[in-house]
């Protein structure tokens, strides 16, 4: 069967003079050899904005003033309701996005090869599928996420597809598929945009995910099915950490060792530090998978 190639977006036209000063702009990112993803992105946001510039009135450069970018950083802002519901479909994808990864705790790749049919939201569940191993398996999903993905999915989702269209769930606004280090970056972005003093990207979300439902007394079995990971015993991913934490077990635990039992408190610090070094390891063999 031939293969169907998939129809893009007509280019659009560079008319006005700010316009074709874009079209210089991006000309220069890609012979600084920046990447497709990165200038695509900035092509995004500065149509945008020339846009929003055009019905204005506005064309020419020197007429870019700075009341003229106060005003639009105003616009910005106020696109944002104050029930926090996102009108922009581009940020309305992204708080979806975000919230979808701190709900369930997916990996990056999961996130970007998800599709519209591993979804069962009426039952709060996700399908990860051939998720880390090759294997398959289902995710919880809390009511707010499930709330913003539907509200993605209904209102933002058909402004980006294109057909043919193969269903996966999060598309980039040129209607194609993340690449692993493009949601990085937009995840990244919104992050530090937060201003919550934490640096980072999808991993920080899922890290903090397992560590506040480890707190609040989930078990750490439950966590690991929902996060994919093998059993603490049989997991070869655990750095050093991980290992002082199973020996700290072992001396509170084994007959030879010791006759007194481990203090609830110890056991749980153990296996929550066990938990984070198992995560900080996954996170640099993703990284270096990404790079591969």
């Amino acid at each position: 069967m031939a293969r169907l190639e998939k129809k893009r977006k007509p280019a659009r036209s560079f008319e006005t003079p700010l316009e074709l000063l874009m079209r210089d702009h991006l000309r220069a990112l890609q012979v600084q050899n920046y990447s497709e993803f990165t200038v695509r992105g900035r092509e995004g946001h500065l149509w945008f904005f020339l846009d929003w510039l055009k019905e204005r009135g506005v064309i020419h450069p020197i007429e870019v003033t700075r009341p003229v970018l106060e005003r639009y950083q105003r616009h910005l802002f106020y696109y944002r309701k104050t029930n926090g519901d996102i009108t922009d479909p581009i940020g309305l994808r992204d708080r979806a996005v975000l919230e979808v990864i701190y709900s369930t705790g997916m990996r990056r790749l999961e996130i970007v090869r998800l599709k519209l049919y591993d979804l069962s939201l009426d039952r709060g569940l996700l399908l990860v599928n051939q998720g880390k191993g090759s294997k398959d398996r289902y995710v919880p999903i809390g009511a707010r996420a499930v709330a913003w993905l539907r509200k993605y999915i209904e209102e933002a989702r058909p402004q980006f597809a294109i057909e043919p269209d193969d269903m996966t769930v999060f598309l980039t606004a040129q209607g194609e598929p993340f690449s692993r280090d493009h949601l990085t970056a937009v995840v990244k972005g919104r992050i530090a945009a937060a201003n919550t003093g934490k640096a980072g990207a999808c991993h920080l979300l899922r890290h903090t995910m397992a560590t506040l439902m480890h707190e609040n007394g989930a078990d750490i079995r439950h966590i690991q099915a929902i996060l994919g990971h093998e059993d603490i015993r049989t997991t070869q991913i655990y750095t050093q950490v991980a290992i002082r934490a199973l020996q700290q077990i072992h001396a509170a635990t084994h007959p030879a060792e010791s006759n007194a039992a481990p203090s609830p408190t110890a056991r749980i610090a153990a296996e929550r530090e066990g938990l984070l070094a198992a995560l900080a390891a996954e996170e640099e063999e993703d990284d270096e998978e990404a790079g591969s």
